[in-house]
């Protein structure tokens, strides 16, 4: 946007305190972790837990960690270590991915779309 500083930072805050009453108002619980990468703290992971469900409500990387491959080094593990614990206690895991991200080949299936996004989920196996 041609915006000067000022009015970027204000729409940027705008946004960010509406996707936390959002988070806080559907996502009771939700747990938040800061991204490690190298040593250096690289951006944000916020899951909530339920009692059959495990969602990734949010991943977010720093600019300097985006497009090099952060995110699916961090997606596939965070998505095991889930799975591990969902297969334990019999969860669902889920994530709303963009249509360009993907979760597909570890076990993930597309269940439902909202826009730009599509909801994926992980299903316990059937004992």
């Amino acid at each position: 946007m041609p915006w000067s500083d000022e009015p970027k930072a204000a729409f940027v805050a705008m946004q960010f305190e509406a996707q936390s009453a959002h988070y806080a108002e559907h996502y009771t619980g939700m747990t938040s972790d800061v991204v490690v990468i190298d040593g250096d703290d690289a951006g944000r992971l916020l899951v909530a837990r339920w009692a059959r469900e495990i969602r990734i409500v949010d991943v977010a990387l720093l600019p300097s960690f985006r497009g090099r491959g952060a995110g699916g080094e961090l997606l596939p593990s965070s998505w095991t270590r889930r799975s591990r614990w969902a297969r334990r206690s019999a969860s669902t895991s889920s994530a709303r991915t963009a249509r360009s991200g993907s979760t597909g080949g570890r076990g993930f299936r597309p269940v439902g779309e909202a826009g730009v996004h599509l909801r994926m989920q992980w299903d316990p196996p059937v004992p």
